[in-house]
């Protein structure tokens, strides 16, 4: 039997928090696209959304995850064995992009957003 990390997610959407334990093998635990789908599997009703993966660290921080290297800062970092992750969904604009401008609706005419492709 392969080994595998636990994970307790705190999905919070609207102001309601709901709570899921999971675990992933060690495999492809390090793996950022892995965490997300298996996020999503999880909680249903973030399956077609962006979502925003975060920790606390030990100064109260909350630190997003992004990729695979802060997906391995966060494990080395977090205590275990279960290892305490927050997820939320990313709402902006029209295409979720959470880098947008800081006016909401904000449109600039002849540049394609990074994120989804749109003029």
């Amino acid at each position: 039997m392969s080994e595998s990390i636990s994970f307790k997610a705190y999905l919070t959407i609207n102001q309601t928090k709901e709570v899921r334990r999971f675990v992933i093998d060690k495999e492809t635990a390090f793996s950022f696209d892995g965490l997300v789908e298996k996020v999503k599997t999880v909680f249903p009703v973030v399956r077609n959304k962006l979502v925003k993966i975060s920790w606390l660290d030990e100064d109260g921080d909350d630190i997003v995850i992004a990729n695979d290297e802060e997906l391995a800062i966060a494990l080395n970092e977090l205590p275990g064995p279960v290892y305490k992750i927050n997820v939320s969904t990313v709402v902006d604009n029209d295409c979720g992009d959470s880098k947008g401008g800081e006016e909401e609706g904000e449109n600039h005419p002849g540049v394609v957003c990074d994120a989804c492709g749109a003029d």
